[in-house]
């Protein structure tokens, strides 16, 4: 009996300190409307959000909102520190951290303007490390709102289409 518990008490050691990352792969990400838009973004109309599209290019650290327009400019992103990340389904044994950018300057989506506008993989029980190809575009003041409620999501979901 003591052997059991002291088997399972090892166990849970363990797998409680289990961390992950869920990291963003580079590739241009189009809006997933199925998923709806959220905060500011729900009063974006249905056709401009169809519209948009994100490259993202992790290795040169851009990312060019409207992609595909011929006027588009690329933006520089930071990378937050690994404890500014957003955090995604989080459970008493695991804590996922889900890779989180700043844009350089805001941007507008049809008539909102998205100040400090933060791009982060969307992802859960991935292996540590793995790539994802989903993602959340949000705002830091919108990501608080949602932190204070325990949510893991942003304001506008985006899906890799393309490398």
């Amino acid at each position: 009996m003591n052997k059991t518990i002291l088997i399972t008490a090892l166990l849970f050691t363990q797998i409680g300190c289990s961390n992950r990352e869920v990291l963003l792969e580079s590739g241009v990400y189009e809006a997933d409307t199925s998923a709806g838009a959220l905060g500011l973004l729900s009063s974006v109309s249905t056709e401009v959000l169809d519209g948009f599209q994100l490259r993202v290019d992790i290795e040169t650290m851009t990312a060019t909102p409207f992609a595909n327009q011929s006027d588009a400019l690329a933006l520089e992103l930071t990378e937050l520190d690994t404890e500014e990340w957003q955090i995604g389904c989080p459970t008493p044994l695991v804590t996922v951290y889900n890779q989180t950018f700043s844009f350089s300057t805001d941007f507008s989506i049809g008539e909102v303007d998205l100040e400090g506008a933060l791009l982060f993989a969307a992802g859960c029980l991935t292996k540590k490390g793995s790539t994802v190809e989903e993602a959340w575009l949000s705002t830091e003041s919108y990501q608080e709102t949602m932190g204070a409620v325990g949510g893991m999501t942003g304001m506008l979901k985006l899906v890799k289409i393309e490398d």
